[in-house]
C-alpha cells in the first residue's frame, strides 16, 4: 500500500510591521501584506486573515474586533489634530495547490499609524484696504492642529490682468 503525503509548507509574512497614511486614505496605499513560502513565493497566493485589535478613539473607518481578509482597502479617517494607531494581527494562511490545507503561518501584530488630516476653521475672513498687507493666519480646528501643517495656494486671477501686481 502506498500513500500520497503533500507537505505544504507555512507561510511566513514578510510585508512591514507598521506603515503611515494621511487621514482621508486607505492603509492598503502604503501597506501590501506579503509572505513567502518555504524561503520563496507563494505558488498560487497566500490569503491573509486579519484582526484588528485597538483603534484610537481618534481614528474613524475601523472598528476594535473588525475581521477580514486581504489588503485592508477601507479608507480611515483622523481629523483629531494628533496622530492615531490601529493595531492588527494579520495571519497568512496558504492556498497552495494541490488541495489547500489552509496551513496558516505565524500572526504578525501590524501597526498603522493615521496622521491628521488638517481641518481649516469654518467663517474665516479679513477685510483690507487696497496696498495692506494680508497678514493674517489661517486657522485650524482642534487648537490649530496639526501644528506641521503647510499651505499653499495658487495666485488668483483678477480682472484687472496685467494690472493686478502681485
Amino acid at each position: 500500500v502506498s500513500v500520497n503525503v503533500f507537505l505544504n509548507d507555512n507561510p511566513a509574512m514578510t510585508s512591514p510591521a507598521a506603515a503611515t497614511i494621511c487621514g482621508g486614505s486607505a492603509p492598503s496605499s502604503a501597506l501590501t501584506f506579503t509572505a513567502s513560502l518555504g524561503g520563496g513565493p507563494p505558488v498560487n497566493g497566500v490569503t491573509f486573515n486579519w484582526e484588528v485589535i485597538s483603534v484610537s478613539p481618534n481614528i474613524t473607518g475601523i472598528v476594535a474586533g473588525q475581521t477580514g481578509a486581504g489588503n485592508l482597502g477601507m479608507i480611515l479617517d483622523n481629523i483629531s489634530g494628533v496622530d492615531g494607531i490601529v493595531n492588527l494581527e494579520v495571519t497568512p494562511v496558504e492556498n497552495d495547490l494541490p488541495i489547500p490545507p489552509s496551513c496558516e503561518g505565524a500572526t504578525q501584530t501590524v501597526f498603522i499609524t493615521v496622521t491628521p488630516e488638517p481641518v481649516i476653521t469654518a467663517a474665516q475672513a479679513k477685510t483690507i484696504c487696497s496696498g495692506d498687507n494680508v497678514n493674517y493666519s489661517i486657522l485650524l480646528t482642534p487648537a490649530n492642529l496639526p501644528a506641521t501643517t503647510q499651505f499653499s495656494w495658487a495666485m488668483p486671477t483678477m480682472s484687472a490682468g496685467p494690472a493686478q501686481g502681485r
